[in-house]
């Protein structure tokens, strides 16, 4: 079942207002963080993270009540039955965003009846917002966006990202990374995945791929990068990534080599 457009123009223009605002905060904290801590390992989260969550949830909840909310950083709005899911990450990227790199954003998904539908990724620190929504077009602030007509491999700029507990799995995350080293122009690994597929809808990268991913990082770049023309699966070429978290996103011609990049062109499906 399709989205009415009404609705999905509805939900657009709000996550577009609300992802904004939301980095309006981050900008406000950006070098003046009082508290950081850990989740995890090497898993970080600031006073930042969580006033921008709770800005989102917020303005969330009271236009679309009837919407469910699931956020990084613990936030949610349950509502039985709902249609419609929005995914928040209040802070993709927030080791750079401690650290003092501009490379960090705000992501903002909604997803109707599990399809990704609304996407909205702003970038404070860059001044830039990519947004778009099915069947509405995406855009990179007023301009049309569209992925990268690559058709060789040899010729394109990848992306990639490692998981948080990349120390316990480094040797299988290296293999795929020296078969990108050896066929692609170049790779790069940025530190936020919202921004990556951020890359691929606008024609940066012409693909990315990362394993153990949560709905809040991909929800909203799968939205822009189908609507840019793009092709997102999982690592089986599938759609399961919001349940797996495991992303394979290309301008969709380079798909096939990206499946061979991350299982070796015998395991590739």
């Amino acid at each position: 079942m399709i989205a009415d457009p009404t609705d999905v123009a509805a939900r657009l223009a709000l996550a577009t207002s609300a992802a904004r605002a939301a980095g309006q905060l981050l900008e406000a904290h950006r070098g003046h963080l009082r508290e950081v801590v850990k989740k995890g390992e090497i898993d970080l989260v600031t006073e930042a993270d969580r006033a921008a969550e709770a800005a989102l949830i917020e303005r969330i909840a009271a236009a679309f009540p009837g919407d469910a909310v699931c956020g990084e950083e613990g936030g949610e709005v349950v509502v039985a039955g709902a249609r419609w899911v929005w995914y928040i990450d209040p802070l993709d990227g927030t080791t750079n965003f401690v650290h003092g790199l501009p490379w960090f954003a705000v992501s903002v998904g909604a997803v109707y009846l599990g399809q990704p539908t609304v996407g909205v990724i702003h970038a404070p620190a860059l001044g830039h917002t990519w947004h778009g929504a099915s069947g509405q077009g995406a855009y990179l602030d007023d301009r049309p966006l569209g992925v990268t007509a690559t058709a060789a491999l040899k010729d394109a700029l990848l992306a990639t990202g490692f998981p948080y507990d990349r120390a316990q799995t480094a040797r299988a995350l290296v293999a795929p990374v020296v078969r990108a080293l050896e066929r692609a122009r170049g790779l790069r690994r940025m530190g936020a995945a919202a921004l990556d597929l951020a890359g691929v809808a606008d024609g940066t990268f012409g693909g990315y791929w990362e394993p153990r991913l949560k709905p809040w990082d991909l929800a909203a770049g799968i939205a822009l990068i189908r609507e840019a023309g793009g092709r997102v699966t999982d690592f089986a070429g599938g759609d399961g990534m919001l349940a797996s978290g495991d992303v394979i996103a290309s301008n969709g011609v380079l798909h096939k080599a990206l499946l061979g990049i991350v299982h070796g062109d015998r395991g590739a499906p």
